[in-house]
């Protein structure tokens, strides 16, 4: 299942859902010359404080072959910031998703 993440960020990949389900998002590509390894899509949903934000988390090969972790943030309905950050292995970036994954959980984000 791919999941289409654009201006709109996790609100496209949530299918519009707007409730608190928690549906783990992390998957393989199935195509081996894809540069998409893993994505991870959190969302933090708070009516009470007027929340609605996401974050994910992809890693991917760029144009060099380098592995690199595409962070991607902001509030569900806007275009977002992103920045890449690069990495010597998928072992390295794969511990990196989990650490920022992990405070991400620990600030009241959920698995989309």
């Amino acid at each position: 299942m791919a999941v289409e993440l654009n201006r709109r960020g996790a609100e496209t990949a949530a299918g519009g859902l707007w409730h608190t389900q928690t549906v783990i998002e992390r998957e393989t590509a199935p195509d081996e010359h894809s540069p998409v390894r893993h994505i991870l899509v959190l969302r933090r949903i708070d009516p009470e404080q007027n929340l609605s934000r996401f974050y994910t988390l992809v890693i991917e090969r760029d144009l060099f072959g380098q592995v690199v972790l595409v962070r991607s943030w902001g509030r569900i309905g806007a275009r977002g910031r992103k920045i890449v950050e690069p990495y010597l292995d998928e072992l390295e970036t794969g511990a990196a998703l989990e650490r920022i994954a992990a405070r991400k959980r620990r600030r009241g984000y959920r698995d989309l």
